[in-house]
């Protein structure tokens, strides 16, 4: 961050970038788990890593925490439960949402973090069909921002 070199924080990542760079991060109002709507600010219509996108799009979600907008950075993306989805700083992005998992990595995740998936009223079987479904459009989407981001 410090020499401005290409970063890109993904979920955890996005919320470790947001603190080193000032940000408070904290308990989001409710746990994201799941595919939810994301949609462009006008900022992230205008900026790089997310050039091919949709002005709104489904993105898949686990997370309990989010971040605060660093001070000079600029909200890219928001959603309705958890407000800040993406941001930048310079050649540092952060995303609190996921577009890098494959099909077979959600069922680990629902047998790894099951006591998350209780607490969000959400069922193994519901959040494996949710993704299967929207898989192909979440690799394409995945593969457009590291595109974008290598660019």
């Amino acid at each position: 961050v410090r020499h401005d070199l290409p970063l890109l924080g993904i979920c955890l990542g996005g919320q470790m970038l947001a603190k080193v760079l000032g940000a408070q991060v904290q308990k989001n109002a409710v746990p994201e788990i799941g595919l939810y709507k994301t949609r462009l600010t006008e900022a992230g219509r205008g900026d790089s890593i997310f050039t091919g996108f949709e002005d709104e799009f489904e993105v898949f979600h686990w997370h309990n925490d989010t971040f605060k907008i660093p001070y000079g950075a600029a909200l890219l993306a928001e959603g309705d439960t958890c407000r800040n989805q993406a941001f930048r700083m310079g050649n540092a992005v952060a995303l609190q949402f996921h577009l890098e998992p494959r099909p077979e990595e959600i069922p680990i995740w629902c047998d790894e973090y099951a006591d998350e998936l209780s607490t969000d009223n959400k069922s193994k079987e519901d959040l494996i069909d949710a993704f299967t479904a929207q898989a192909g459009q979440l690799k394409d989407l995945n593969f457009r921002l590291l595109k974008n981001f290598l660019s």
